[in-house]
């Protein structure tokens, strides 16, 4: 290496950016509903009721078991199929994918969920050239043609 001095004070460091205990869910235009693995952890039950609001601005969880009337089974991974929650977002002008923060409401026991405008979904990745197909029968190399078959031994 060279004989350059390194002045650490002329670097500054670059912190990680901490964690937030953030709760929230996704919307997804397949109908796919995804509770982060902080609001999966917060639901005790097994089952909620989901119910959105008029405006389209706020839903109500309703923590419930399973057999309830309108529950929607909630697996342990916190996904779900809600076929109808795309077309009502998009009927109210959401863009999808969407996020919505949680928070427990002890006014009505429930968790109300609001949009979070400010969260970003990454973008896709560009799809990729597939790989050359193989050749149905490739050449045979110098060691191959070298070893015994079948009938010679």
């Amino acid at each position: 290496m060279s004989d350059v001095v390194i002045d650490l004070n002329d670097f500054h460091l670059i912190a990680p950016t901490p964690k937030k205990d953030v709760l929230a869910f996704s919307v997804f235009s397949d109908g796919a509903l995804h509770l982060n693995g902080k609001l999966r952890q917060a639901i005790k039950t097994n089952g909620i009721q989901i119910r959105l609001h008029n405006t389209g601005k706020c839903f109500l969880l309703a923590e419930c078991e399973r057999s309830a009337p309108d529950a929607h089974v909630l697996p342990q991974n916190g996904r779900m199929r809600v076929p109808a929650l795309p077309q009502e977002l998009e009927g109210f002008g959401y863009k999808l994918p969407v996020r919505f923060l949680a928070q427990w409401d002890d006014s009505v026991n429930m968790w109300r969920a609001e949009h979070d405008a400010s969260y970003m979904f990454p973008t896709p990745l560009p799809p990729q050239k597939p790989l050359p197909k193989m050749p149905a029968k490739p050449r045979k190399t110098k060691l191959e043609r070298m070893l015994p078959t079948g009938d010679e031994l």
